[in-house]
Order: structure tokens, then sequence, then C-alpha cells
């Protein structure tokens, strides 16, 4: 056996492998894994060319897989005045418009103004900003902010650019609302299919497709910077492999050109998105669906195509109906596509019907239906024990979004009145406890009991890393743990299942188990070094663990200063 490039050794590794094994050190030629086991049978691989890394008994965790980004999204929102306005941590609607204001003031009048997803926590004063708000700072100016995912706040220029106004209907079809006041004037609140209308509208006077709106001011330099300023996050987080969800051809050609300069230090499977509230002919999702699976340069282990991202229902309003979501999920597994499905977010009775479906698109071919993977992405309403036992027969990957949680609990619970007022959630619950906890409490233990393959995600932007706490999501993960108190202490799971929700289960998931997901031979030396033993360390500790060391392919991607 040739000599390894690199041997990490003195550490308490923690494999993830199928025993669950800890290694003292591992051995690294080419990138992958040769050896991992004690210091003394993995030092005695050393030639003159090894480099040894004594790691002073650190631990070490695989690479973190997170299963649930928009990625670029996240990316556009850091790099200046060339992407969004960033909102994800600002905690007051004065702290919202001081930093849409500067951007306007240096924005030419009648340029449009992008801002990024708000914070997900409970905004100081209990309510979002509106179309008044915004236009005390930008009369001259069309502004919206993405409300993570598909709500829109719009300012009053936006709004007729929109050609929505007070005598506008709501549009038809699966929650369409237009925010109003008491005196039904348009309050800038675009709900469902009146943000999908103004999408549409506002595409229209510019040029580009209407699913595209949200990246369409921003050219392929901006979007590679997106994906680069992302990337570092990742790194510093011991992140280096995601599973991205809803993505479009422009980000998939920033994500070509990225991997075409050689600067790709993440992993991506990419689930592209289906557009399906803008795709009502068959002959349009043809011809979509044939640009998404051209070649790409994509494909191998750095960045493929992992499946497809069909919206449903989402924090309790519906993106399309049933009839809409059983067509176009009987055409993608027909065309042997791995379907990725939001079922709701706390609604059992939406799950079911996705079941049902899915049942339905199993039947020409059950085996190969669950040799695909397919995954209920936020599945906070699978909780019914035969609802549960019909995913595990079907094969079901289950990926809740742990950081996501984190946050929006908060929200739910603080600003349950407004939340109902303004129609961003509906109904689930009368009482704002009991919502909060139907909304962002997984059935996480419930979910491994039976068997099921979980992995964790985090939904950024919706959500946000900061570095100095990065296994935040790890913690909620492992103790139903949010900013509103702990949801369910009895879905409470164990630091092995924490672990693996962000490693091997992930990696199963994206089909990449053989290649990434534990530090084993013959698979990829992308690994965390931390500060404290994961294992060990006090549950409230996981969540101010501190990464030292981030390795893609055996190279020191990310170093703590």
């Amino acid at each position: 056996m040739t000599a390894p490039d690199l041997i990490l050794t003195n550490a308490k590794i923690v494999t993830a492998d199928p025993e669950f094994s800890i290694a003292e050190a591992l051995a690294v030629s080419r990138g992958v894994i040769v050896a991992a086991g004690s210091r003394a049978e993995v030092e005695a691989l050393s030639g003159a060319r090894t480099k040894t890394v004594d790691l002073h008994g650190k631990c070490v965790v695989p690479g973190q897989i997170d299963s649930y980004q928009h990625f670029i999204t996240a990316g556009i929102d850091m790099i200046g005045e060339r992407g969004a306005v960033d909102l994800i941590t600002k905690t007051s609607i004065d702290d919202i418009l001081a930093a849409i204001k500067s951007r306007v003031d240096a924005t030419p009048k009648g340029q449009w103004v992008e801002a990024g997803c708000m914070y997900r926590g409970a905004l100081e004063g209990g309510r979002w900003p509106n179309r008044w708000d915004l236009d005390k700072i930008a009369p001259d100016h069309p502004v919206y902010i993405r409300q993570g995912g598909r709500p829109i706040i719009a300012n009053s220029y936006a709004l007729r650019l929109a050609g929505i106004g007070r005598d506008s209907p709501d549009p038809t079809g699966p929650d369409g609302i237009i925010g109003r006041d008491a005196d039904g004037e348009p309050t800038g609140q675009l709900i469902g299919g009146a943000a999908d209308l103004a999408r549409e509208r506002w595409s229209e006077l510019v040029g580009g497709p209407a699913w595209e709106w949200d990246f369409l001011h921003f050219d392929r330099e901006a979007l590679v910077d997106a994906a680069l300023a992302q990337q570092r996050v990742n790194l510093a987080c011991g992140i280096t492999t995601v599973r991205d969800d809803a993505t479009y051809p422009v980000e998939i050609r920033a994500w070509v050109e990225a991997r075409r300069r050689g600067l790709l230090r993440n992993r991506l499977g990419v689930l592209v998105a289906v557009p399906e509230r803008h795709l009502w002919a068959k002959e349009d999702r043809d011809r979509l669906f044939g640009s998404y699976f051209e070649p790409w340069e994509m494909g191998g282990d750095l960045l493929w195509v992992a499946g497809v991202s069909i919206g449903y229902n989402l924090e309790g309003w519906m993106q399309i109906d049933e009839p809409r979501l059983r067509e176009m999920v009987l055409e993608s597994v027909a065309r042997g596509w791995t379907v990725a499905i939001p079922p709701s977010i706390g609604v059992s009775e939406s799950v079911s019907e996705v079941l049902s479906i899915l049942e339905t698109a199993a039947e020409a071919d059950p085996a190969e239906f669950v040799a695909r993977r397919h995954t209920l992405t936020h599945p906070h309403g699978l909780r019914l024990p035969q609802d549960i036992e019909r995913a595990k027969k079907l094969g079901l990957m289950v990926n809740p979004n742990p950081l996501l949680s984190y946050y929006a609990a908060e929200r739910s619970l603080r600003m349950h009145q407004q939340i109902e007022a303004t129609g961003f959630h509906q109904g689930i619950a009368p009482d704002a406890w009991d919502q909060a906890v139907r909304m962002w409490a997984p059935r996480t233990r419930d979910w491994f009991e039976a068997g099921l393959v979980v992995s964790g995600g985090s939904n950024i932007p919706a959500a946000t890393y900061d570095p100095e706490r990065p296994f935040l999501g790890q913690y909620s993960a492992l103790t139903n743990g949010t900013l509103a108190g702990v949801l369910l202490p009895d879905q409470a799971i164990t630091r092995e299942q924490m672990v693996r929700m962000y490693t091997s289960n992930a990696a199963y998931a994206l089909m990449r188990e053989d290649r990434i997901g534990s530090l084993e031979p013959g698979k990829y030396a992308d690994l965390a070094v931390l500060d404290r033993d994961i294992l060990t360390c006090p549950d409230g500790e996981i969540a101010e663990l501190k990464v030292l060391e981030t390795y893609f392919e055996g190279e020191l991607v990310h170093e703590r200063g």
C-alpha cells in the first residue's frame, strides 16, 4: 500500500459507520480515507511524504450534511449591494426599514430593491412591516420583501406595477390572499396565489420567467459570489454536503460555473424546482423539464441532480390543490425521478393526501418506487401512527428542519394573532402554544422508532446559520428545544440519532451512502474537528459547540480564527 498523503491522529473520531465505532486516527490518500482505527495501526502507514496532524484529543465527526437549503438564495443576502438586502437578523421594524433605506438611497429611482427573508423569530412590536412603512423610505422605488418562500410584502410602487389595488379580487386557486386592513386597503402582504400573480406581472415588465423572478435582478457573477458566500458559512459550520431544494436553472448555471472554476468545496445534490403554480400546460412542463435535465456538466459526487421538488402545503397554506399535486407526482415518478414534497407543517390531513398520492404512484412498480428514496420535507404533520406506518411501507425519507423550528416556533407563539389576521398561517389550532407545537415540533423519536430514515436540514435562508453556534440545529433535533421552549419533551432523541441525522442518514437519502456520511475507508475525507466531545458534553453545550476545522477531501478548507 502506498503511504497516505495525510494522517489525522490522536483524536476521538466518531465514524458514524454502521457500528457507530470510535477511531483514534485516520489516513487519507488523494482525498479518500484509506484507513481508520487505532493510532498505532494508522500511524504505522506513514511514509516520507505523509503529513501527520496531531489533533490533541479533539472530537472529529463526518462532514455535516444539510438536507434542506436554498443555498444561493441565502448567499444573495450576503454579497452587499450586488445582492438582496439582508434582513435575517433584524428583529425590529425600525432595523428592517433602516437596512432597506440604506439600499434605496444607493439605488436610482425606479429601480427594484429586493430584500431577503426576514428574521424567523418574533419581531419586536408583534407585527410585520407593511406597504405604508415601506412607502416612507421608498416612495420612488419598487420594493418587496421575501417572506421565506412564497409570500411577499410589497410597497405601493410595487403593488401598482403588479396591478393590485383596493378593488382587486383575491386570485382564484389555492390560498390566493391579498392582505387587507380593516378598511379593505391592501397592506402589501401577498400570500400564495397573490404573490404568484405579482411575480408574473412584474416578470412581464422586465422579461424572464416568473418562477425565477427572485433571481432576475442579479447577474451570473453575483450568483456565483452568492454561492461562494454561503459555502464559506457552511464550511465554518462543518457542513460539506448540501441537498439544495427547489433549485432553478439560473442557479444551476451558477453552480456549473463555480465548479468549472474549481471553487466548489461543498457537495451539492440538487432537487430541481417544479414551478407547478405557473406551468399549467403539459407542453410547457415538457419543455421546462427537458431544459432541467440537460447534462449541465453535472454528475458524480460534487454536483448532481438528486430529484425534483414539488410544493404542496407550507406553513398551513396550499401551493397547489390535490388534483394538481397528483398529476405532478404521478408524472414525475413515471419519469423515474426522486420526488421531495412538503406535505404540511402541522396538518395531518394534508399528509394523508400526499401519502395516498404516493401509494398510487407506487402501484406500477413498488420495488422501484422504494428504491428512489422519495422524501417528505417539512413533515411535522406526520404524527398519526397509521400515517407513519404508511410512510415506512413506501420507503419514504423524512426531512425536518430543526434549525428553522428553533427560530420559527417563537414567531408562531408570540405573533399568533398577527399570523392569523394576515393569513400567513391558516388556523391550524386556536391556541397559540398548540399551533406552535403542531407546526414546529417534529415527531423525531416516533419516526426513528418506526424505522424511518430521518435526516436534518435548516431551510436557510428562512433560518440562518451562526458560525458561533453552528450546531444549533443539531441541539434542537436532540432536545426539541426552541426559542419558545421545549415543544415536545417526549420526542427528544439520542446522541447517535442526532449525529446520524446530519451524516449517514442524510447520505442515504441522497443515495451517496457509499461515498459520504461516515468516516470509513473508501469514503471522502470530509470531516469537522470540534471543540468538545459531541457524545458526552451536556445537552445544552451542543448549542454552543464550535467547529475548529473543516476538511474537504482531506484539504483544510476552514480553520477557526
